[in-house]
């Protein structure tokens, strides 16, 4: 499914995904070598970056109304203004989202999906 379609995300990812792989090194789930290929395999992956400051204010009322990190709301302002899904491993995430009924099929869990 995912490998199929038309990918974008804020142009925070790059800066999360480091930090993310970053903790994987320090915490030895990772060399840097491996870290350093994951990085540069996302920086290459077909994924349509958005500015943050094109969706930032819907971005802080999700995050005020879900009482969630801006963070990830950022993603989910995004999502809802191309109409389309966002679909994320956030747990949190995704139980925080389905509290409000108006935005629970706007998010999708990661591992709900079927593995090709």
């Amino acid at each position: 499914m995912l490998a199929k379609s038309r990918l974008s995300a804020p142009d925070l990812i790059d800066a999360e995904c480091a930090n993310v792989l970053w903790v994987k090194r320090v915490r030895g789930e990772l060399s840097e070598a491996e870290a350093l290929d994951r990085i540069a395999r996302l920086l290459r992956a077909p994924v349509d970056r958005v500015p943050c400051r094109e969706v930032a204010v819907a971005a802080l009322k999700l995050s005020i109304d879900l009482g969630h990190p801006a963070y990830d709301c950022l993603y989910l302002a995004l999502a809802i203004r191309n109409s389309v899904p966002l679909v994320t491993a956030d747990k949190r995430f995704v139980v925080a989202v389905a509290r409000h009924p108006y935005l629970a099929a706007t998010v999708i869990d990661l591992g709900s999906l079927p593995v090709p």
